[in-house]
């Protein structure tokens, strides 16, 4: 099942990504700057989890006990 996600991936949107940027101190013109772009995304062999839940796919990764 991994490998149909592997490849590279256009973000559309990110939920409160700001809030997020400002709890780990991301100064404000980073996050704001942060906010308007949208990246692609290329998964490569890593060690994370992702579900889907209510119709999106969740990627959740931790180190130095943060979680994001």
């Amino acid at each position: 099942m991994v490998e149909q996600f592997v490849g590279t991936w256009k973000l559309t949107s990110s939920e409160n990504f700001d809030e997020y940027m400002k709890a780990i101190g991301v100064g404000f013109a980073t996050y704001q700057m942060g906010n308007v772009v949208k990246p692609n995304i290329v998964f490569r062999a890593r060690k994370t989890i992702f579900t889907f839940e209510n119709g999106k796919l969740i990627q959740k990764q931790t180190w130095d006990g943060k979680t994001t």
